[in-house]
């Protein structure tokens, strides 16, 4: 059934076969607007949250480049040791996105656990905690 604002409901009785209703239950969804405040993106460098996280067989990685530079995104696992380069190249301006599938440089599966994913591009050097699930 709609309502005066534009949402939907419904409702549920239990009857007794006397006809009283020992309980119901009434259910309305109504449409909300919702304002949210932004900020205007930064015009810099940027290395955002890699989705999903935690991850089971590839992630993505989104970044942006505010003008053309050479960008390396390398995976380390938690003692440091690099397991993977994902992107090593020169990059134009705008938002950009790579993908780990969980496997190191040779292509070996790597196991579940915490990695971190570091951007480095000129000055700019910033890195982000990823979970791998297997």
């Amino acid at each position: 059934m709609s309502n005066l604002y534009g949402g939907y409901g419904f409702s549920l009785g239990i009857f007794e076969e006397d006809g009283d209703t020992p309980w119901g239950l009434r259910y309305l969804l109504s449409p909300q607007v919702q304002v949210k405040e932004t900020t205007p993106a930064p015009s810099g460098f940027a290395l955002y949250r890699n989705y999903p996280n935690p991850f089971n067989c590839w992630t993505t990685i989104p970044f942006r480049v505010p003008k053309e530079s050479l960008v390396r995104l390398e995976v380390y696992d938690l003692s440091g040791k690099r397991i993977r380069t994902l992107v090593n190249a020169r990059m134009g301006a705008g938002e950009h996105r790579t993908r780990w599938d969980g496997r190191d440089g040779e292509g070996r599966e790597v196991s579940s656990g915490v990695y971190v994913v570091r951007m480095e591009a000129g000055e700019f050097s910033e890195a982000s905690k990823v979970t791998l699930l297997r």
